[in-house]
């Protein structure tokens, strides 16, 4: 069962890693990098909780999947800080998505964390909503405002050199209002850009659609994640809009 969940995690990242330099083989150092760290991010308790995550993937017993993200987001929040002052940052923000994807999908593969049934993914995008268990509206409209929300920082930067759109992200420590206020004023600084086009239209649609149908019933750790999600992997929603290869 854990070289099935494994392999079957590997096929998922590996058609959604448009990251060159990537590994999307999957091993337990992806889900280490999160609870043991030098450096001084993580709690006394991080080392036990890791290793009952390992005792739990042997036994094949429920994994907590709460426990699992508010640690990836410890990692998350400390690269988001610096992502204004080193190049670098930006491929340690996505491979550490990738990584943190790669142990949520194993263990829901391997059937230790609970799968959701899949609602409302639209067609062009509900392969990419089905793959990554992104089985809610709230979900789904959070991923794609990350989307957003990351190829307006790409303007920024390319306009500026700098990326004052990150202070509006709060070091991903937003909740259900930061989120609901983002979609318009992401939208006005495209137009006042002069940048806003076929892919902002398509996901402002889809963000507006997928968030007014949201219970809002994750917590504010979930919704920050799944909002890193979509800033991470931006560029498969870009192949899905526009077709096209977008690695790098």
């Amino acid at each position: 069962k854990i070289f099935q969940a494994k392999y079957k995690t590997k096929e998922i990242i590996q058609k959604y890693n448009t990251l060159k330099k990537y590994n999307p083989n999957y091993n337990i150092s992806k889900l280490k990098r999160f609870f043991i760290s030098k450096e001084k991010l993580l709690t006394i308790d991080s080392e036990k909780f890791f290793l009952e995550f390992i005792e739990k993937i042997f036994k094949i017993q429920p994994a907590n999947q709460s426990l699992l993200i508010k640690y990836t987001l410890i990692a998350l929040r400390s690269i988001v800080n610096n992502l204004n002052k080193f190049e670098g940052e930006i491929f340690n923000f996505e491979t550490c998505v990738l990584d943190s994807l790669s142990n949520l999908l194993f263990f829901i593969n391997l059937g230790i964390v609970e799968i959701g049934y899949l609602s409302g993914g639209g067609k062009m995008f509900e392969n990419i909503y089905k793959d990554l268990n992104l089985d809610t509206y709230n979900k789904q409209g959070l991923f794609m405002l990350g989307c957003i929300c990351r190829i307006l920082l790409d303007k920024q930067r390319e306009r500026l050199n700098n990326m004052p759109f990150l202070n509006k992200l709060k070091s991903l420590k937003m909740n259900k209002k930061d989120f609901q206020e983002l979609l318009p004023f992401v939208i006005n600084k495209f137009y006042e850009y002069d940048s806003y086009g076929k892919i902002q239209d398509i996901l402002s649609k889809e963000i507006s659609e997928k968030l007014l149908r949201s219970d809002w019933n994750l917590s504010n750790e979930e919704m920050n994640f799944y909002f890193a999600c979509g800033m991470a992997l931006y560029r498969n929603i870009k192949q899905i809009v526009y077709g096209g290869d977008y690695s790098e």
